[in-house]
């Protein structure tokens, strides 16, 4: 009976030690993009031992992941399995990446939205984004507002984040 009881302590405490605890990011809804390379501790805040939460804040995020301004769950993902970080729970929908200074708003410049474009019409509030496929119905600048064709005949207002995108926040 000791024998048993042995072993199957042995197994917990080795079963404990072979797996690293889990980690967790804690999405920041909103971050400034700077000149150096966007790392995961810039986009999230981690929960986890020292060494794992270190290892797994170092990790780069390629360009391309966030060239449209934004950082969903997937994109995330791919970045933490490329940098092999293994079990990570992330909480939180997404992540806003803009340019310091301003969000990625212009003074009035060239329409990147013309008038009857395909658009995605992104509702925001807070943390909760929903999105559906909207026209532009009218031509826009980054940072305008400008009316949109969502569901049927409904027009909705929001600002132009960029060509495919534009945003109202609630």
């Amino acid at each position: 009976m000791t024998r048993l009881f042995l072993s199957i302590l042995f197994m917990v405490t080795a079963a404990g030690t072979a797996f690293p605890s889990e980690v967790e990011l804690y999405l920041i809804p909103r971050v400034e993009r700077g000149e150096a390379d966007l790392l995961i501790s810039d986009i999230a805040m981690i929960k986890g031992d020292g060494e794992t939460a270190a290892r797994i804040g170092s990790l780069a995020i390629v360009p391309r992941l966030h060239a449209d301004g934004y950082l969903d769950r997937s994109d995330i993902t791919e970045a933490l399995a490329a940098g092999g970080a293994g079990k990570v729970r992330i909480h939180g929908a997404g992540v806003r990446v803009v340019s310091p200074g301003g969000g990625g708003v212009t003074a009035r410049g060239a329409a990147v939205v013309r008038r009857g474009a395909a658009v995605t019409f992104r509702a925001v509030r807070g943390n909760v984004i929903v999105e559906t496929r909207g026209t532009a119905m009218g031509d826009g600048a980054e940072g305008e507002i400008i009316p949109v064709q969502v569901k049927g005949k409904t027009v909705s207002r929001g600002r132009v984040v960029d060509e495919r995108t534009v945003e109202l926040a609630l």
